[in-house]
C-alpha cells in the first residue's frame, strides 16, 4: 500500500479507545475541542492528542484507559489544555509539526466560550493541514499517473493483456481510496468508517468543482461530508473495476478520470506552510525516543526469551545437568539505558556451583553460547559457593548497574545452576587455584627483583604489568568470590574501584600505572601484549611501577592470608 509513513488510518486506533472517547464526550459537560490522531516517524505507535478544558482533562487523565493506553492499547494519548494553547499561541499544526506528523482534525464540540480563539486556531490549523496534504497529494498524483501511463495511452492498450491492466488498476484504485479515506474524511472517520462507495461518491461528485470548494476562504470543515446518498452515475463503473474480472476498456478511462481528480485536489490545496517548534514538544519528542528505545529493548528481551532461550538451554545440556535453573532478571538487574544509545543483545550472567568442570570447559561453554546465538548473548560465568552466591550476586548487579551503563548493555539475565555438591571439594579446588596463582605471582615478583636492569625496560614493564594485574584479580576474587581467570579484565578498573576504594585512589594518582594497566591493548589473561606504551617505557616509568608493585603485591598476600617467605 502506497500510504505515507506520516499517516495512519483511524482503523489503527483500538476500538475500545474510540468507544471510551465517544462515551466520554457524550456527557454534556465534557467539552473537547480537538482530537488529532497521527503517527510520528520516530515511533510505530498511533498517537492521539486531546485538547480541552482543564477541569475536563483532569477527569480524563483519571481514566484508566488514558493512563494505561500504551500497555492496554499500544497507543499514546496526549492531553493538552486549551488555555495553554492560547497562552502560548500554539496552533494544532505547531503541536505536531516537530513530530513530523500528518494530522487529522476532529472537532467534536464548542461551548461558545472560546469562539474567537477556536476560529483562529481552526483556520490556521486547516490552512497548514491543506498545504501539507497538497504536497503529499502531488507526490501521489505523479506516482499514480506514471504507473497508469502505459495503460491509458492508445498505443499500449492493444498490446497489453487487458486482464493484467484491470488487475493493476484495481490495485491502484484501492490504494487511492485508502489514502483518501485518511485525508478527506477527518471528522467521523475516527469513530466510524465510510464505505468505498461513499468515498468514491465524494471524489467524483467534486471532480468538477474541487477548486471552488477549496479556495482561500473555504476550510475543509465547510464541506458537507454527509450528503453522499446520491452517487453519480460514473460511480458504478469505478465500483465495477474494483471487482471486475472481464475486459471493459471504458473502465480504463474512468480510472484516468479519477487520477485527473487527484491532480485537481493537489493543485487546489495551496496555502503557505508555517514552521514553529515548541520546547515542550521537543521534550516530548525525546520522551517518545526514549520510549521507542525501551520498546526495542523489551522486544529484544522478548526475542531472546522466545528464540535464544532454547539455544542457550541446548548448549547448557552439553556441559551441565543442573538440579535447578532460574533467571535473575527484573528482580535484581535492569540496567538503565544510556542516552539513546544501545546495542541489541543480552548480557547473560551464568552462576555455576559445581566442582565437575574445569575453567577451560567453562570458557569453552561461554564461547559456544556466543557463537550459537550469533553474538546476541554475551556470557560471563561466575563460580560461587552455595552459601555466598545469593549475597554476592545482587551486590555485584547493583555495582554493575551503577558503573557499567556506559557499556550500553540494556538488560541482564543470570542463570543459577545448582548441583548436589561436595563443599569440601569446592573449597579445596578454590584454595588450590588460589595457591597456584600466588605461586606464579611470587615467581614473577622475584624475577623482577633479581633482574632489575634499566636496559630491559620493556621486559620489566611486562612483568610489572602481570604482577599488578594478577594481584588485582586475586583481590577481586577474594572480595566477590569469582573465578579470577574468567573475570573480564575490561571491567578490572571498575571492579577495583568498587571493591578496594583505597587501592583505586592510589592507582588514579599514578599516571604510568593507570595508563599501562588499563590501556585496552593490555587486557589479557596472563601476560600483556607488547603494545607501544610498554615498548616505550622509561626508567621513570619503571620506578613508578616498582613502587606500586611492591605495595599491591604485599597487600594481596596479606589479604589472601599467604605469609610464606620470599627470601
Amino acid at each position: 500500500m502506497l500510504t505515507s509513513k506520516n499517516l495512519i488510518s483511524s482503523s489503527s486506533i483500538h476500538k475500545d479507545i474510540k468507544e471510551n472517547l465517544s462515551e466520554f464526550i457524550s456527557k454534556p459537560d465534557n467539552w473537547i475541542y480537538y482530537v488529532f490522531h497521527a503517527q510520528a516517524n520516530i515511533l510505530t505507535l498511533p498517537t492521539i492528542t486531546i485538547i480541552g478544558e482543564g477541569k475536563v482533562l483532569k477527569e480524563l487523565v483519571n481514566q484508566d484507559w488514558v493512563n494505561n493506553s500504551i500497555e492496554l492499547y499500544n497507543t499514546i494519548i496526549n492531553v493538552i489544555e486549551m488555555d495553554q494553547l492560547i497562552l502560548n499561541k500554539k496552533t494544532p499544526h505547531n503541536i505536531y509539526y516537530n513530530l513530523n506528523c500528518q494530522l487529522d482534525q476532529l472537532i467534536f464540540c464548542n461551548d461558545g466560550f472560546y469562539d474567537e480563539e477556536i476560529e483562529n486556531i481552526q483556520n490556521d490549523g486547516e490552512r497548514n493541514f491543506l498545504k501539507k496534504t497538497k504536497r503529499w497529494l502531488k507526490q501521489k498524483e505523479e506516482s499514480y499517473t506514471k504507473l497508469l501511463q502505459p495503460y491509458t495511452s492508445s498505443e499500449e492498450q492493444d498490446s497489453v493483456n487487458i486482464v493484467f491492466i484491470l488487475q493493476r488498476l484495481q490495485q491502484l484504485l484501492q490504494e487511492i481510496i485508502t489514502d483518501f479515506k485518511v485525508i478527506f474524511l477527518p471528522m467521523d472517520v475516527f469513530l466510524k468508517n465510510y464505505t468505498t462507495e461513499q468515498v468514491l461518491s465524494f471524489l467524483v461528485a467534486h471532480s468538477n468543482t474541487v477548486k471552488n470548494k477549496f479556495d482561500k476562504n473555504t476550510t475543509i470543515a465547510g464541506i458537507d461530508f454527509y450528503d453522499l446518498t446520491k452517487p453519480p452515475l460514473s460511480i458504478k463503473y469505478l465500483l465495477i473495476i474494483l471487482n471486475y474480472q472481464s475486459s471493459i476498456k471504458e473502465d480504463v478511462y474512468d480510472i484516468k478520470l479519477l487520477i485527473d481528480n487527484l491532480n485537481l485536489f493537489a493543485e487546489a490545496l495551496t496555502i503557505d506552510f508555517k514552521n514553529d517548534c515548541s520546547d515542550i514538544f521537543k521534550h516530548r519528542v525525546k520522551q517518545l525516543e526514549t520510549y521507542n528505545i525501551i520498546e526495542k529493548a523489551k522486544a529484544s528481551v522478548e526475542s531472546w526469551e522466545d528464540t535464544l532461550e532454547n539455544q542457550v538451554k541446548e548448549t547448557l545440556k552439553i556441559f551441565y545437568r543442573p538440579k535447578s535453573v532460574f533467571l535473575l532478571s527484573k528482580r535484581y538487574f535492569n540496567i538503565p539505558l544510556t542516552d539513546f544509545k544501545y546495542e541489541r543483545g543480552i548480557h547473560l550472567f551464568i552462576v555455576v556451583l559445581t566442582q565437575k568442570r574445569t575453567y577451560q570447559e567453562i570458557r569453552q561453554f561461554s564461547n559456544l553460547i556466543t557463537k550459537q546465538t550469533s553474538g546476541q548473548v554475551k556470557v560471563t560465568v561466575l563460580l560461587q559457593k552455595a552459601s555466598n552466591w545469593t549475597r554476592n550476586i545482587p551486590m555485584f548487579f547493583e555495582f554493575y548497574k551503577k558503573y557499567f551503563t556506559s557499556q550500553n548493555l540494556f538488560y541482564g539475565n543470570s542463570i543459577y545452576i545448582s548441583y548436589d555438591k561436595d563443599e569440601d571439594t569446592i573449597t579445596h579446588n578454590k584454595n588450590k587455584y588460589t595457591q597456584e596463582c600466588l605461586e606464579s605471582l611470587n615467581r614473577a615478583y622475584l624475577n623482577i627483583k633479581e633482574n632489575s636492569n634499566a636496559t630491559f625496560c620493556e621486559a620489566q614493564a611486562m612483568l610489572y604489568h602481570f604482577v599488578i594485574q594478577q594481584s588485582l584479580v586475586l583481590l577481586i576474587y577474594r572480595k566477590l568470590d569469582f573465578i579470577s581467570s574468567i573475570i573480564d579484565l575490561n571491567y578490572l578498573w571498575d571492579l577495583i574501584q568498587w571493591c578496594y576504594p583505597s587501592v583505586y585512589k592510589d592507582i588514579n594518582e599514578l599516571p604510568t600505572v593507570k595508563k599501562m594497566l588499563f590501556n585496552k591493548d593490555c587486557f589479557v589473561k596472563y601476560y600483556p601484549k607488547p603494545n607501544d606504551f610498554i615498548v616505550d617505557s622509561t626508567v621513570e616509568d619503571i620506578k613508578e611501577l616498582d613502587s606500586f608493585c611492591d605495595m599491591i603485591y604485599s597487600f594481596t598476600k596479606k589479604e589472601l592470608g599467604d605469609n610464606s617467605s620470599l627470601e
